[in-house]
């Protein structure tokens, strides 16, 4: 950036929807290491609010992004900073105004800059607001994460390295089981690469074509100085949009390289038949290639430029070496020995070749199980009696949580299925509110389920969703919910319920 970035995010807590898209911007925004002031939430009241909101406003603020909507235009605090944001505008003319506006608003002052749209898919949202920021993107999180603890995969990368080498565009696809390593792999090519890349994530409601090309655009934007604007919020026209952006992308003097993870989490509900996944062209410029992941399911994507495919099913001996490696760095990280030395018969080697089968060479099983074995939840149980594969293991816990006992603990099982059904973050009085149950007790299942959960902000406050598309869909497996004693109907209708009282209000027809 050719600046540090201060960022006032303005807003109004009379209707929720604007709290809860300043609080998620203003957390996207510091991720990106963006400074963020957000009022109220960092401001005092009485008389030290309004000093304090001036000398962030004026002296210390770089940008004042303004949330415009029907309650905040009538909002005696929201009308009151953007008097301030104009008077430091009067003074200095870099201080920039960024209105974000929610339907037709007007207003006298924000009318004369160059508004932000609004999108319902937050992940464009976001991208759109780093885009009037002109922010260079800064490593996700989600890279940072998935690549802490990376071993291995050279094979992958050599055959990904091989294929940009020998053709001049195209798409090279990383297919494997769920928990075995795609979305690693995507991370670990950007990370080495610096290449543009997105996630999408179905567990967190990040899954449709709108936030991925927004934020795809927005990373190119920053690098290379495009003008192609900004994405249509009509998915219909993201197909001519993805063209546009590609060719533009394509004019300089390096290859453009993509990385898109998880192509069988993304939402077709909007997308046509015979349209490409993600809205996807179906021919590429020369110099544009895209590394893309998908689960051994079909998705449609029909290209004519030049493709592989990469099973890891296929290179079963290579993912073995590679978990085996995992495992012998998680011993001394996780503090595995003492556990090891009680086991009859068991050495350091042993246990690697042991939980490299029990894991079927499934990183994310190793990523639950190994911390498991750490904080001693395993330690009455020999190691050959650890549950064999990811399903094997979510199962082994859904038991040991108690989820099957008698008489079933309806509690636990509803508030694990509504987080299940509804594949976004919810907060913890939503689950309250929707299930009738006391905060404090839907806290406590939350706490039990923490590592299966990611928890995100709103609101200024945590709510959780999903972790892995795995674990969800292991929720959502029929035959567990009649296990279970459980209605996926009744379920549906107690949050269709709980979400039109949020829209409208209770009682409303």
């Amino acid at each position: 950036m050719a600046q540090t970035l201060a960022v006032f995010v303005s807003h109004t807590v009379r209707d929720h929807r604007d709290h809860d898209l300043a609080h998620r911007l203003a957390e996207g925004l510091t991720e990106r290491g963006i400074r963020v002031w957000i009022a109220p939430d960092e401001v005092p009241s009485g008389a030290e609010w309004q000093e304090l909101l001036v000398s962030t406003l004026l002296n210390e603020c770089t940008h004042f992004l303004v949330i415009l909507s029907a309650a905040s235009a009538n909002a005696e605090w929201v009308r009151a900073e953007i008097e301030l944001a104009r008077r430091r505008r009067e003074d200095d003319s870099s201080f920039m105004i960024l209105p974000l506006v929610v339907g037709d608003q007007t207003h006298e002052f924000l009318d004369r800059f160059q508004q932000i749209p609004y999108r319902a898919d937050f992940p464009a949202q976001l991208a759109l607001v780093l885009d009037a920021l002109d922010a260079h993107p800064v490593q996700p999180s989600r890279v940072r994460e998935l690549t802490e603890h990376f071993v291995g995969r050279e094979n992958v990368f050599a055959a990904v390295d091989a294929f940009l080498g020998s053709h001049d565009r195209g798409l090279f696809t990383v297919v494997g089981d769920p928990g075995e390593g795609k979305s690693a792999i995507c991370a670990e090519f950007s990370r080495r690469t610096g290449c543009v890349v997105h996630f999408n994530m179905r567990a967190e409601g990040v899954n449709h074509a709108v936030g991925c090309v927004a934020n795809i655009h927005a990373q190119l934007a920053a690098r290379l100085g495009l003008a192609v604007g900004v994405p249509p919020g009509d998915p219909a026209e993201l197909a001519a949009y993805w063209t546009r952006l590609l060719e533009q992308a394509a004019r300089g003097d390096e290859p453009v390289v993509i990385a898109i993870d998880a192509l069988d989490e993304v939402d077709l509900s909007d997308h046509p038949d015979g349209t490409n996944v993600l809205f996807l062209p179906q021919s590429l410029p020369q110099g544009v290639y895209f590394l893309l992941t998908r689960r051994r399911t079909a998705v449609p994507l029909v290209n004519r430029a030049p493709q592989r495919t990469f099973d890891l099913r296929e290179h079963r001996a290579e993912s073995r070496a590679d978990v085996a490696e995992y495992l012998r760095r998680a011993v001394p990280r996780l503090g595995l020995t003492p556990w090891i030395r009680e086991q009859k018969g068991l050495d350091e080697r042993g246990f690697v070749e042991t939980l490299a089968d029990k894991s079927q060479c499934n990183f994310m099983y190793l990523h639950y199980v190994l911390p498991e074995i750490a904080s001693g939840a395993y330690r009455a149980v020999e190691v050959t009696e650890l549950p064999e594969g990811l399903q094997g293991y979510y199962q082994d816990h859904w038991r040991r949580m108690g989820m099957q006992t008698h008489p079933l603990p309806r509690k636990k099982i509803h508030i694990v299925y509504v987080m299940a059904k509804l594949s976004r973050p919810v907060s913890r009085n939503f689950l309250a509110d929707v299930l009738l149950e006391d905060p404090m007790g839907v806290q406590e299942v939350i706490d039990e389920w923490e590592q299966f959960l990611h928890t995100g902000y709103a609101y200024g406050k945590p709510v959780y969703s999903i972790y892995h598309a795995s674990f969800l869909d292991f929720l959502h497996d029929k035959e567990i919910v009649r296990a279970a004693g459980e209605s996926i109907e009744r379920i549906n209708g107690e949050i269709a319920d709980r979400l039109y009282d949020d829209m409208f209000g209770p009682g409303d027809a």
